[in-house]
């Protein structure tokens, strides 16, 4: 039983090892910013909620002026018809 424990373990699941690089990724950006808050938060000395509290907003806020700017962009194109292209 051990033993096929340890070749399903083994085995390549490329789906899997792409999600876990992912993952793995993503927890050493959040590690990242984690200091980088930190820091913030004891060169102002604030509490570290109140500090991540602020970068969530502005990431909200940075993704919403995004969301608009590429709205914006789109509805001032203007618009090709298909027989124009050729």
């Amino acid at each position: 039983m051990r033993a096929i424990f340890i070749f399903m373990v083994c085995k390549s699941y490329p789906m899997a090892n792409q999600q876990e690089e992912e993952r793995g990724s993503a927890n050493s950006e959040l590690r990242f910013i984690t200091l980088d808050l930190m820091k913030i938060a004891q060169r102002r000395k604030m509490a570290f909620e109140k500090v991540a509290q602020e970068f969530v907003s502005n990431v909200y806020s940075l993704e919403q002026m995004l969301s608009a700017s590429c709205s914006a962009q789109q509805a001032s194109r203007p618009r090709v018809s298909s027989k124009e292209k050729l």
